[in-house]
Order: structure tokens, then sequence, then C-alpha cells
């Protein structure tokens, strides 16, 4: 990937950990930034659409 790349989690999620969202910044390259959304589990868009959508406008411009 040469693209920024923008990680978001939900902090909740009880399929993934959230502790992956910081494994997933070390290995993958190009992490412009990480999000772990306190109030969203492993749908972090559909638990918090405004600010998944926040996030997504900032990283996409």
């Amino acid at each position: 990937m040469t693209n920024p790349v923008t990680l978001v989690h939900g902090a909740k999620d009880r399929i993934i950990p959230a502790s992956y969202l910081e494994r997933w910044a070390e290995a993958l390259p190009n992490v412009a930034s990480t999000h772990l959304l306190d109030d969203a589990g492993h749908q972090a868009d559909f638990d918090q659409p405004a600010a998944v959508a926040r996030i997504a406008t900032a990283a996409f411009g």
C-alpha cells in the first residue's frame, strides 16, 4: 500500500479485540491515523456513524 491508511476500530468489539488496532498500525505501511471509538463494537460504522463520517471526511478531504 502506498496511500495513507486510516484505521478505525470499536473499543467494545467482542470479535476482534481493540489491541489489534495497535498491531495493524505497526504492521501496515503508511498508517496516517488510528481511531478507537469508545462507544462502538464490531460494526463501528453502524454504532457510531457520525464519528466514522467525521474520520472519513478528514482522511479523504
